[in-house]
């Protein structure tokens, strides 16, 4: 709902991105929704719906103790599904173009076929113009990812290296986007993940920004890297459905896997146990 109401909110004109405003997006927003399923049956009673909504009231307070919205330009994009087909060996990527001497990658990426690829798709909350005069940069205008969070940020409390890899992970998501958007926007460099909760109070939003680079071999090395990650996930599925061994099937505990509700259908002891 938050989501929603921050989309909606830069359909108005840039005086009329207040707070008042923003929070009654969220108002009318759950109000087309509460009567329809899933949501209906969300809440026991009419305090805990209340209670919820202050809380959905005060993310958006958070937000707007963070970024003015109203001096912000219109987002070069927002909600913007982003997809592309990629190959299953990332060195006949495009990311590995740019890292070569030579154009072999690209007569040989040219030459893929479909059955050597594998679709990743995702949406971006937010796709910003950020201007820059990066002197390794051709272009004078590098575009940055936004994406809202509603949980609370990591808590960077550690050593230099621990927080370092915190960083890295929190925005391996970005960096997919990024590698999406790599096909037909190459001037993605900045990446933003806005958490609407602070680790140490939650009244407070709180920035992660992080930079892939001046140059389009200093990004693309690093989108390299996410691309080989994916490869691999894909690679590790398939060689697990031709093993067709079931008890290869390991357990897992994440919330939002199909894990969860597809082992019940199996027979009792044919799959791994948790």
């Amino acid at each position: 709902m938050c989501h929603s109401a921050l989309e909606k909110l830069f359909d108005l004109d840039p005086p009329d991105r207040t707070l008042e405003n923003l929070q009654n997006l969220l108002r009318t927003v759950w109000s087309e929704v509460r009567t329809k399923e899933p949501y209906v049956t969300m809440f026991d009673s009419i305090e805990d719906e209340r209670t919820w909504g202050m809380e959905g009231l005060r993310l958006l307070q958070n937000y707007g103790e963070m970024e003015d919205p109203r001096t912000i330009a219109q987002p070069y994009r927002r909600e913007m599904w982003v997809r592309a087909d990629l190959s299953v060996d990332p060195e006949r990527g495009i990311t590995a173009s740019s890292l070569l001497d030579d154009d072999s990658s690209t007569v040989t990426r040219n030459k893929e076929k479909k059955d050597d690829t594998f679709l990743v798709r995702g949406i971006v909350d937010r796709l910003d113009i950020a201007p820059t005069t990066s002197s390794a940069s051709s272009s004078s205008r590098a575009l940055r990812i936004v994406d809202y969070k509603t949980g609370k940020a990591p808590h960077l409390k550690y050593s230099r290296r621990m927080n370092d890899k915190i960083l890295r992970e929190s925005m391996e998501q970005l960096k997919i986007y990024a590698l999406l958007l790599r096909e037909s926007e190459p001037d993605v460099r900045f990446l933003r993940l806005f958490y609407l909760k602070s680790p140490v109070r939650s009244d407070q939003a709180e920035l992660l920004d992080y930079d892939l680079g001046e140059s389009q071999s200093e990004r693309d090395a690093q989108l390299q890297v996410i691309h080989q990650d994916l490869a691999q996930v894909w690679n590790d599925i398939h060689e697990l459905v031709d093993t067709q061994d079931p008890l290869q099937f390991k357990p897992c505990t994440r919330s939002f896997c199909y894990c969860h509700k597809c082992r019940p259908r199996f027979v009792p002891g044919t799959l791994a146990e948790p």
